[in-house]
């Protein structure tokens, strides 16, 4: 026992996480997230016992209860999930949230508090749009383990859009909505966001005016083989606000925007490196 090893791995390689491993006399019964595994057989230079036998079966992954097309939620406050509840989501999803609750008014805007994120890392994504569709700002893109920091709109309304691919599953997302005050919305102290391709992300500092704000953005494209570019759409400044742009704050510049600036828009700042 615990030298000689069956690892069983939840995908093609090693490199996926383990699932589960049987040594002695003790043997096991597991479930892939996926449509692949793999076995590992490892043994020491010493004891040899009669070895093992494993035996394996396919079984079509539910879609019962999952997500699936649009669904628009009118109601002030509510819910919203992929749907997989106590089991990995399903590869290939693709569904869409249109949050435009009835009775918001005008100074309004609505708010998104996740309360669970687990996805495939750089593949399946929730984004975020300002506005009610796909054609709106992205406002942010999440993918991982990290729990999403709350994100609000700068309208009346909100689409949230899930996409799997069809390797890597996880235990999916579930996400509250409610109606808030616009001047109550600002950014978060710490974003991190992963951009998909050439699909652009929008930040902001949040209400209008803004108000005793410290906020910082991590924006990582997809891989090495791209350079962002930076535009503003507008930049209003008073004395001893700023923004800054480059690697961690203290080090390299890249951009430095402060008072004085008033209501000029600074140029686009291009060929940036792949992580800010």
């Amino acid at each position: 026992a615990n030298y000689d090893l069956v690892t069983v791995y939840d995908g093609p390689s090693s490199d996926y996480p383990i699932l589960g491993q049987a040594s002695g006399e003790t043997a096991g019964a597991w479930t892939t997230t996926s449509s692949t595994l793999m076995v590992v057989f490892t043994s020491d230079g010493s004891v040899t016992k009669s070895g093992w036998t494993l035996k394996y079966s396919v079984a079509q992954q539910t879609s019962a209860g999952l997500c699936s097309g649009t669904t628009t939620l009118t109601a002030s406050t509510g819910t919203i999930t992929d749907g997989s509840q106590d089991t990995p989501y399903v590869p290939n999803m693709d569904c869409s949230f249109v949050i435009a609750p009835a009775g918001i008014a005008a100074g309004q805007t609505v708010q998104l508090h996740f309360t669970s994120f687990s996805t495939e890392s750089g593949y399946d994504f929730v984004t975020v749009y300002d506005g009610p569709t796909s054609s709106s700002m992205v406002l942010a893109r999440f993918s991982g383990d990290t729990l999403p920091a709350d994100i609000s709109g700068t309208g009346q309304a909100i689409l949230v859009r899930w996409t799997s691919d069809g390797s890597e599953n996880r235990d999916g997302f579930t996400a509250t909505y409610s109606i808030v005050d616009a001047t109550a919305s600002q950014c978060a102290p710490s974003t991190t966001l992963t951009m998909a391709g050439d699909v652009p992300v929008s930040i902001q500092s949040g209400m209008t005016p803004y108000h005793d704000t410290t906020c910082n953005w991590r924006i990582a494209a997809p891989s090495s083989d791209y350079f962002m570019r930076i535009s503003f759409s507008l930049c209003t400044l008073a004395p001893g606000d700023w923004v800054y742009i480059g690697f961690t704050t203290g080090t390299q510049s890249l951009g430095y925007y402060a008072e004085g600036q008033g209501t000029d828009i600074p140029g686009i700042l291009l060929d940036l490196p792949a992580a800010l």
